[in-house]
């Protein structure tokens, strides 16, 4: 075999295995219960999308898993909502001029307790049905321990994506099986992780920014999305 087509084949081998987890997922915080309770916040048409959303986005990610990873509930802590532009910033530390939404985890010991997706209402993008429902697809992949993957194109956690992408690529649903079975196998064995212990004395917090740019690398464009 020529050394050109043995590195193809070993760069092709390479980008079929891009998915990644989450710092704090790979440092062994995991859901001590599955399904994790969600549930959204708004009133009019932006909390009908955001429950549409929300709703359609656990279906497609928990087909590509084969597993209930999510319930949609009227009573948790666990919740997708909107917040002012100005909000926005203090709450999560964002510029709310480029950032369409943050997704924080929180945990306590070697257990994640608490999630939220903050929307960005100040971002006009999110006006848009489309992108509303790509970003809230990423972010709800964020919340299990999904970090971006950079190396697969089209990928949906892709940190950079076409406007509108709707399905899930195929490393997306690798990605989801492995964090998925990973989490069952941990909760099945009660696995502590000598990153975090077993205090359930203090909390912490994780989030991933979900950052609009155009294709020239400014920000405010329609042609790509940076989560």
């Amino acid at each position: 075999m020529k050394y050109s087509t043995l590195l193809f084949l070993i760069l092709l081998a390479g980008k079929a295995f891009s998915y990644n987890a989450t710092a704090d997922f790979r440092a062994g915080r995991y859901w001590n219960d599955l399904p994790i309770p969600i549930k959204t916040v708004g009133s009019g048409l932006e909390g009908e999308l955001i429950e549409e959303f929300v709703k359609e986005s656990i279906e497609i990610w928990e087909d590509a898993s084969g597993e209930q990873i999510w319930s949609f509930v009227s009573d948790t802590d666990n919740i997708v909502r909107w917040a002012d532009a100005d909000d926005f910033a203090d709450e999560t530390g964002h510029d709310p001029s480029f950032t369409l939404a943050v997704t924080v985890r929180y945990g306590s010991g070697s257990h994640f307790n608490r999630v939220e997706i903050i929307l960005n209402r100040g971002a006009s993008q999110l006006q848009n049905p489309s992108i509303l429902r790509t970003v809230i697809i990423h972010e709800m992949g964020h919340t299990v321990g999904l970090d971006h993957d950079d190396n697969f194109p089209g990928a949906i956690m892709n940190s950079s994506i076409q406007i509108g992408a709707s399905r899930l690529a195929a490393d997306d649903e690798r990605g989801i099986q492995s964090v998925i079975d990973q989490t069952i196998e941990r909760q099945e064995t009660n696995f502590v992780s000598d990153n975090f212990g077993v205090s359930s004395d203090s909390s912490a917090a994780a989030g991933c920014g979900t950052i609009y740019m155009d294709n020239s690398g400014g920000p405010g464009g329609m042609m790509g999305m940076f989560f």
